[in-house]
Parts: structure tokens; sequence; C-alpha cells
């Protein structure tokens, strides 16, 4: 969800919710790691080898978190601009939507005036 493209203003918002959240979340993925460390501790300490994927997959249960931070950051940079984004295109697209109003308004004034022209001749 960090590296996702956004459409629309709604992932936009749906990813800012789920940023919000992600702090709580990692709080949880923390905990689990200390746990997790707490027991590979105490199998340091009776030297149990551990195999070369379980070393590996050690040190990526602790590594992931660091990166998620960084991709926190980065997607928190990119939310930003894409919100300014969006709110400068709904801008531009509300002035697009006065404009044809105005027109529409224009020709239905012109078609009232014929109708009304039409009838007194």
């Amino acid at each position: 969800m960090l590296n996702e493209d956004f459409k629309n203003i709604e992932e936009v918002d749906k990813t800012k919710i789920f940023m919000k959240n992600l702090p709580d979340k990692m709080h949880e993925i923390r905990m689990l790691i200390k746990g997790v460390n707490a027991k590979i501790s105490v199998l340091d300490e009776n030297f149990v080898q551990r195999s070369d994927d379980e070393f590996e997959k050690t040190w990526n249960s602790f590594a992931r978190p660091l990166d998620i931070f960084i991709e926190q950051g980065d997607c928190f940079e990119r939310l930003e601009k894409l919100t300014e984004d969006f709110k400068v295109d709904l801008k531009e697209m509300q002035v697009k939507l006065e404009v044809d109003i105005s027109e529409i308004s224009n020709q239905f004034d012109e078609v009232i005036l014929f109708e009304e022209l039409s009838q007194h001749l």
C-alpha cells in the first residue's frame, strides 16, 4: 500500500487512514520481534546452531521494520504532494464546470428567447 500509485482522492484518503494507524501496527510488530529476539537469545545462550535460512529470516525480521519506517516517510511526502495535486485538479475542474454551466445557461436563455419570439410571430 505504501508504494502504490493513487488514481483518485479516495485512494489518497484510504492510504492516509492506513498511515495514521501504521504506528500502532509497527508497535505491535516491534513487540513481536522483541519476543522472538528473547527466544533467539535463549537459543544462542544454549549454543543452538541456526541454519543460514533461519539466520537470514531472523535478520530480515529485524530489518523490515526499518524499511517500513523509511517507506512510511516517503509515502507521507507523496501523499502530501498528491493531495495538493488533487486539490489543484479539483479547482481547475470546478472552474471549467462553472464556465460550462454559464455557457449552457446562455444557450438556454437564447432558446427561451427564440421560443418567445416564435410565439409572437
